[in-house]
């Protein structure tokens, strides 16, 4: 049921978790062991930290994309490398 439990936390990693969020399920389950409020503890802080390198990644190629398509005529060489950044990070993840 614990497994059940995190695969459905899972499916909404992508909403915002709000601190408020994280102390009632730190009070929920407070009567269980200190491990498992460890690991949720742990699981929040990689989902948040996913979001913010999703991010910065995003930002970052937006940064390039703009900077590449400015002096397209001086850098014609770095063509291929601003498909390959467009081709393994596409513009959906940057939501």
């Amino acid at each position: 049921q614990q497994q059940q439990y995190h695969h459905h936390h899972h499916h909404h990693h992508h909403t915002t978790i709000t601190t408020t969020t994280i102390i009632i399920t730190i009070i929920n389950i407070s009567n269980s062991s200190i491990i498992n409020i460890f690991i949720i503890i742990i699981v929040t802080i990689l989902i948040i930290l996913n979001h913010i390198i999703t991010i910065i990644t995003c930002i970052t190629i937006e940064h390039r994309h703009h900077y590449h398509h400015h002096h397209h005529h001086h850098h014609h060489h770095h063509h291929s490398l601003l498909n390959y950044h467009h081709h393994h990070y596409p513009h959906h993840l940057c939501v």
